[in-house]
Parts: C-alpha cells; sequence; structure tokens
C-alpha cells in the first residue's frame, strides 16, 4: 500500500481544522495517490512556515510480527 503525507525538517504534518500540527510518523495525516495535487498545493502555501515542507509516499507493508510473513490481511 502507498500514501502520501506532508513532512518538513520539524516531522510530519497532521490536518487540522486550523490548518496543520507537527506530529511523529505514528499521529501524521496520511492520503492517497490520487490527492497528490492538493497536497502539493499545502506544501506551497506553508513552506514559508515549516523549512524542507514536502509531500513523501510512505510505503507500508503488513506482516505477522513473530513469523514475518504475511499478515491476514494483506493484499
Amino acid at each position: 500500500m502507498e500514501l502520501l503525507a506532508l513532512k518538513c525538517d520539524a516531522g510530519y504534518l497532521k490536518l487540522t481544522a486550523e490548518g496543520y500540527a507537527l506530529v511523529g510518523l505514528n499521529k501524521a495525516s496520511v492520503r492517497p495517490l490520487e490527492e497528490w495535487e492538493e497536497l502539493q498545493k499545502k506544501t506551497t502555501g506553508w513552506a514559508g512556515d515549516c523549512p524542507g515542507l514536502r509531500v513523501v509516499k510512505l510505503i507500508v507493508t503488513e506482516e505477522d510480527p513473530f513469523t514475518g510473513g504475511p499478515g491476514p490481511c494483506s493484499d
């Protein structure tokens, strides 16, 4: 599974009603690849407030933590 997130030098962004909050990866807002243009627009508007702001692609895999094999919901 591939998802998009916003990341800057200080961390990841969680999108909020007021704009954004800086958070760790476990709290970051993620979006499907189809929303790339929408996220790219946000980087233009917030770049001055959040140095190094960029869209990143997260590649998520699922596996059983004990056996290392595929998890029960893997595609």
